[in-house]
C-alpha cells in the first residue's frame, strides 16, 4: 500500500538513507496513482524532489527518470499544462548537467506532451523527433517506443496519416515479443492507433486485424 511505502520512505530518510527513501517515495507515489489519489501520489512526488536537490543523495540516471515519468504521467492526465512545462525545464536542466540523453531525451518527450495538451501539434513534433534522437541512443526501452507513439499521435493530430503509421509500426517494432505490462500496453496502443488511421484510409479488414490485436494484447 501507499501508506506503507511511505512509513518506509520516511523511515530511511531519518536514517540518512536517501536513495532507498527516494525509491519508496516513488514507489508510494505511484501506488497512490493507481488508487487514483491525485494529491496522495503528489505528495510522495514532492518529498522524492526534495531528496533529489539534497547534495549528499546520490541517485542515478534511471531513478530520476522514474521520479520525472510519473510526474509527468500524473501532470497529462489531469491536464496541468503549465506544471508539465515546468518540471521538464528542470529535468532538462538537470539532464544537461548530467550529460544524460535518457534525462534530456525523456525531459523534451515530457515537454512534447505539453504541446500536446495545449494543442500545439507542430511544436510537439519537433520536440518529440528532438527526444527520440536522444532516447534511440539509450536503453530504454518503454521510454523510446513511447516516444514513437507520442509523435505519431501529434502527427496524426496535424493529418500526417503516413508518417504517424510509420511511427506506430516503428513502435511495434522495438517492442516485438518484449514481456513486461509497460511494452505490452504500449503495443496494444499502437494496434489501435494503426487501426484508426487504416479506418480511415478505407481499409476496414486491416484496420480491424490491428483491433483484434490491441485488444488480445492489453492486459486487464
Amino acid at each position: 500500500a501507499s501508506n506503507q511505502a511511505s512509513v518506509l520512505a520516511y523511515h530511511y530518510q531519518a536514517a540518512g538513507e536517501w536513495s532507498r527513501a527516494f525509491d519508496y517515495f516513488i514507489k508510494a507515489g505511484q501506488r497512490a496513482r493507481h488508487l487514483l489519489s491525485v494529491e496522495e501520489a503528489l505528495q510522495a512526488f514532492r518529498a522524492a524532489e526534495k531528496l533529489l536537490r539534497q547534495p549528499a543523495c546520490h541517485l542515478s540516471d534511471e531513478q530520476i527518470h522514474r521520479l520525472f515519468y510519473e510526474r509527468n504521467e500524473l501532470k497529462f492526465d489531469t491536464h496541468n499544462t503549465s506544471a508539465l512545462q515546468e518540471q521538464n525545464r528542470l529535468l532538462l536542466q538537470i539532464g544537461d548537467e548530467r550529460r544524460s540523453p535518457l534525462l534530456v531525451g525523456t525531459a523534451l518527450l515530457g515537454l512534447g506532451n505539453a504541446c500536446m495538451s495545449s494543442d500545439q501539434f507542430e511544436q510537439g513534433v519537433d520536440y518529440t523527433s528532438r527526444a527520440i534522437q536522444m532516447l534511440d541512443t539509450t536503453t530504454n526501452l518503454s521510454q523510446r517506443v513511447q516516444a514513437y507513439i507520442d509523435r505519431g499521435v501529434l502527427r496524426y493530430m496535424l493529418s500526417r496519416w503516413s508518417q504517424a503509421k510509420e511511427d506506430f509500426e516503428q513502435a511495434l517494432e522495438l517492442a516485438r515479443d518484449y514481456p513486461e505490462p509497460d511494452i505490452i500496453r504500449a503495443r496494444a496502443n499502437a494496434h489501435y492507433n494503426i487501426a484508426v488511421i487504416l479506418n480511415l484510409e478505407g481499409q476496414p479488414a486491416k484496420a480491424h486485424q490491428h483491433a483484434l490485436l490491441a485488444i488480445q494484447g492489453h492486459p486487464l
